[in-house]
């Protein structure tokens, strides 16, 4: 009797969806795990559950509970799932079973035709339009804008794919987990899906860089590999143009930083591509500084860090003079230097704007405790303060927590009642540069990148957007040299919100948020 390998498939309620799903099930058919081509025996068999249909079947689709306890199991037990996240008319019921965990674990195939939600990419990337781009991707599915195109081109991923999962899986739970062991096992999972991936990919490395001078990095891709050891297919950078354009909240820019600095993250060496402009970027800072965040502690920890220093030659021809750091002395030298109080603020917009730990669903909350009067936030703060004080004190969160004094304790969390990242500004006043005299600016210290303290850059509400007959946006006169900014509304994005287990969403607000995305005219 051959073994079965379980595989839960959620599909999109598109005729795209439902197509992509019958291919793939022709796909199991013929395919032949790596166990069984090494022993030449017909072992296994797929066996696919249709999670949507079989939650309608029983009633349960209705209940958000049930389909993300569904999910849930889906993770624990079946040997991979495949979560189709296309997001076409307007529709998502699939997103009843999105999970957060889905993100962090490597047997989860996130797969889609269209752009996904931001806050919900999977571990192994090329089954969807990514903002963060791997040379070696197999697939480029972010300029297909055919449905049937698309799908080929995912089911060529997923065959490609499949060949590099363990299956069947070994560490599925061997029985069903309780309260006690719960957290255990999941995070267990996590980490061995995080070991798995780099043992896949190997060496790795991750490009700062400008996205205006994409094609001079790309024509440097062989120089790049000879100097690093790392192959072009093993490249991680920010997508060219994503961002560059894009009229944003402050709280949306951040956003992007936490991506890039969770893709650093990952990679076990940085590339710092420095070209005319490179210190001037509110972007790349945001990247040397993720980097001093994420290592001022513990510089050994560090990876391998080369800088290409951009010049030209006397024909004109753009060479690079290359330097490795390798001692934790040199990339602590090289990198931004952060205070305590820096480091407090960075902590801040890095949590209320981590796609992977922002609370959405708090965010009205948060901002109304943010408007909370002195007499309440102050009490509140000594409150919070004395707590996490005692909690050091008595080592209740072993290393999770310093060792502050009262006083300390207490500061900070009055600091974090006054945080700007709390207010409603930070998350709806938009952020306009003006190109021309950014062009002319001086390099950024971390103070200017954190609050955003530069003379060329203002804070706009919605409000101060006209329509124009053409159906562009004019942006009334922020800078008095340069005048109107014109702007256009091109497209939407998605943010996926998700409800505390056993919650309902509120009134008005639904799984999927749209959000339209505005972009300059003249850049």
């Amino acid at each position: 009797m051959k073994k079965k390998i379980l595989v839960s498939y959620i599909k999109s309620p598109s005729k795209w969806g439902e197509m992509l799903f019958q291919q793939s099930k022709a796909l199991f058919e013929h395919f032949v795990p790596e166990q069984e081509n090494k022993s030449g025996n017909a072992q296994y068999e797929f066996e696919v559950t249709d999670v949507v249909d079989e939650m309608i079947k029983t009633g349960k689709f209705s209940s958000l509970s049930d389909c993300q306890m569904c999910s849930f199991s889906a993770c624990l037990y079946s040997d991979t799932v495949i979560f189709d996240g296309s997001i076409e008319d307007g529709i998502f019921d699939q997103y009843q079973f999105a999970y957060d965990l889905m993100k962090h674990l490597d047997h989860v195939l996130i797969i889609s035709r269209t752009e996904l939600p931001y806050n919900f990419e999977g571990q192994r990337k090329g089954g969807a339009p990514s903002w963060i781009k791997i040379g070696g991707d197999l697939n480029e599915l972010d300029s297909v804008t055919d449905p049937e195109q698309a799908n080929a081109h995912i089911l060529e991923w997923l065959g490609y794919t499949l060949e590099r999962l363990e299956l069947p899986r070994s560490n599925k739970p061997k029985e069903a987990p309780s309260i006690t062991n719960c957290l255990e096992i999941i995070t267990q999972m996590m980490e061995e899906s995080d070991k798995h991936m780099e043992a896949l990919e190997g060496p790795s490395l991750f490009i700062s860089y400008l996205s205006k001078d994409y094609k001079i990095l790309k024509d440097h891709f062989q120089e790049i590999e000879e100097h690093t050891g790392v192959l072009k297919e093993s490249f991680h950078y920010f997508a060219p143009g994503k961002v560059a354009t894009e009229f944003m909240t402050e709280q949306r820019r951040w956003e992007i930083v936490s991506i890039t600095d969770r893709e650093i993250h990952k990679c076990t060496s940085i590339l710092i591509f420095q070209t005319d402009g490179y210190y001037c970027s509110w972007w790349t800072m945001g990247e040397l500084i993720s980097i001093s965040y994420r290592f001022h502690e513990c510089w050994d920890k560090c990876p391998t860090v080369y800088i290409a220093k951009a010049h030209r030659n006397s024909k004109g021809i753009y060479e690079f003079t290359w330097k490795a750091l390798n001692t934790p002395e040199q990339k602590q030298e090289f990198f931004p230097g952060i205070s305590e109080g820096q480091k407090r603020r960075l902590a801040r917009r890095f949590a209320n704007s981590d796609p992977n730990e922002a609370a959405y669903e708090l965010d009205e909350k948060t901002t109304r405790q943010s408007g909370w009067p002195f007499v309440v936030k102050a009490p509140v703060s000594v409150i919070k303060g004395t707590a996490i004080y005692l909690a050091q004190k008595n080592n209740l969160f072993g290393k999770m927590l310093g060792n502050d004094t009262l006083a300390e304790n207490i500061s900070h969390a009055w600091e974090s009642a006054n945080s700007y990242t709390h207010t409603k500004a930070f998350r709806t006043k938009r952020i306009v540069e003006c190109k021309y005299c950014r062009e002319n600016a001086s390099h950024l210290t971390v103070d200017n990148f954190i609050q955003m303290d530069m003379p060329y850059v203002y804070h706009v509400d919605d409000e101060e957007l006209s329509e124009r007959k053409d159906g562009t946006l004019q942006l009334v006169q922020k800078c008095p040299i340069h005048g109107n900014i014109r702007l256009k509304k091109n497209g939407q994005y998605y943010r996926f919100i998700q409800p505390r287990y056993g919650k309902k969403m509120k009134a008005g607000k639904t799984l999927i948020e749209f959000i339209d995305r505005i972009e300059f005219c003249d850049i």
